[in-house]
């Protein structure tokens, strides 16, 4: 589901690597043919990254210009067993080189972003090839990236061949990787978005697997994206209003699932009605906004205690109390919060 990159042109950030494996990020993209670094000297750092990585399950992409594809670099890859070892030929559609990376025990993965259809055609024409895995590229330099649009064209292509191939896209990252550092994304306009966000709008054009292209991510950051997009638990940072108490405080900062039978302009949640201790007094509420966190009071009956995030403006209410209000830099997060799903809230600064 999620991975990230490591270059191999400089000596390996062991304890990054580790700690984004200690999360749950179980792929990794290298390249062996980027032209700014030395060929002999990612070699060995590759032996280095896949014997570090020797007690853990991990998937590596390995972007490989085919002249390397010899006995020397076979002999390579099968000294690491562990390693689920994944090649992806750039630019050549060889049915020959790709049936011979099969043939030595080893996936082969194809552009996903310059894939036509009449090349498509004639790979699953091949009865000798066996199942395929994709990867969009990235695109270092501003404007060149690709619309969201096209990817799920692209996508839609190859599903139509394969409707369980595995499709992989990439996302910026936080330390950008030279020489332009301008970041490494599949679609241009998350170039400057937050990664939570790029990752929802690739699944929703049909991407399952999201690699973060560049060289470095915040730790923080990678435990709030695989907390979103893998175990779908949303922390949401508030101000909580003036006349919030006790038995209100604990309500809110419980840990809330979202109804499965969820409307469209506000989320509910599915617990916090049991929770009430006491009587919820009316203070009412002028207006709900987006990002505000509202309990409906006693003047809502059996309803009264009932948490809401509002998504959409809607007409204020008496028989409902403001208690909180999501900081503005989280509140894009509300609208990925699907069914089923869990959040909480804390009570920080906003930064």
């Amino acid at each position: 589901m999620l991975g990230f990159s490591v270059s191999l042109g400089s000596k390996l950030n062991q304890s990054y690597i580790q700690s984004m494996v200690s999360q749950g990020y179980d792929t990794i993209f290298t390249s062996l043919q980027i032209p700014e670094e030395d060929d002999q000297l990612t070699l060995i750092h590759f032996g280095e990254l896949c014997q570090l990585l020797s007690q853990y399950s991990i998937t590596f992409i390995i972007d490989v210009n085919p002249s390397l594809l010899n006995h020397h670099f076979y002999s390579l890859l099968d000294q690491y067993a562990h390693g689920d070892f994944v090649i992806r030929i750039d630019h050549d559609l060889n049915i020959n080189l790709i049936h011979d990376i099969q043939q030595h025990g080893y996936r082969c993965c194809i552009n996903a972003s310059t894939i036509t259809q009449s090349e498509l055609s004639t790979l699953y024409r091949h009865s000798n090839i066996q199942s395929l895995v994709y990867c969009h590229n990235y695109y270092p330099r501003p404007d060149t990236g690709l619309s969201a649009t096209f990817v799920e064209q692209q996508n839609a292509l190859i599903h139509s061949f394969d409707s369980m191939a595995d499709i992989y896209a990439f996302i910026p990252g936080t330390e950008l990787r030279g020489p332009i550092f301008k970041g490494l994304p599949t679609i241009e306009v998350h170039r400057n978005q937050h990664p939570c966000i790029a990752v929802h709008e690739l699944e929703r054009v049909g991407i399952s697997n999201i690699i973060i292209g560049d060289t470095g991510f915040d730790l923080n950051l990678a435990r709030q994206l695989y907390q979103m997009c893998v175990q779908r638990h949303f922390e949401l940072r508030v101000n909580v209003t003036e006349n919030i108490n006790d038995d209100l405080s604990n309500i809110l900062f419980t840990k809330h699932h979202s109804r499965i039978d969820s409307p469209e302009h506000i989320i509910r949640s599915h617990e916090s009605r049991h929770l009430i201790n006491q009587t919820i007094e009316a203070v009412g509420i002028d207006q709900r906004i987006p990002g505000d966190v509202t309990i409906d009071n006693h003047l809502n009956g059996r309803y009264e205690g009932e948490l809401q995030v509002i998504k959409s403006p809607l007409q204020g209410h008496p028989n409902i109390n403001r208690i909180a209000r999501i900081y503005k830099q989280d509140q894009p997060f509300i609208h990925l919060i699907a069914p089923g799903d869990t959040f909480e809230f804390k009570c920080l600064k906003e930064q």
